[in-house]
């Protein structure tokens, strides 16, 4: 490993070792720190309610997932829906694919019934290249599919 390159991830470790949210993950049981972002935009928002369905666009790792099963309780529904293979959840229907990808669409028809989905949640990312054009079109790619999926679903 190069040395500017062992010298990031000491960086970025040193940040994730001082990173009151990931602390707060950590003694939480949550997968990650975003989990405290969905929670923040609920508590002002009143996103989540409890008997909602629920689907998470690029799930993994699952925070996201965790937070909302909890909070729309027993009587909601919350799917995943990620490329990406997840540790289980309680509470989580996990449907791994892509969500462009029609035989998806119709496994998670089969999950919800004939529940409608009152909220579709997406922190997706795309994987990063460190050039600037690259990574914004992707990005951008990712939030048009997700404005798309929601249109479609909701």
């Amino acid at each position: 490993m190069s040395s500017k390159r062992a010298s990031r991830t000491r960086n970025w470790a040193e940040r994730q070792r001082k990173d009151p949210y990931v602390q707060k993950a950590r003694e939480g049981a949550f997968r990650s720190r975003a989990a405290f972002k969905l929670q923040q935009l609920d508590q002002k928002e009143r996103l989540l309610r409890p008997g909602m369905s629920v689907v998470d666009l690029g799930a993994a790792p699952g925070s996201w997932s965790q937070y909302a099963a909890c909070r729309v309780g027993p009587t909601g529904v919350v799917v995943a829906l990620d490329r990406l293979e997840m540790r289980e959840i309680p509470g989580v229907h996990q449907i791994i694919g892509d969500f462009f990808d029609q035989r998806i669409i119709e496994e998670l028809r089969q999950t919800l019934g004939e529940r409608p989905v009152d909220l579709v949640i997406c922190d997706l990312a795309p994987n990063l290249t460190g050039v600037s054009t690259i990574d914004q079109t992707a990005m951008e790619r990712l939030v048009l599919a997700a404005v798309e999926f929601s249109q479609q679903h909701l």
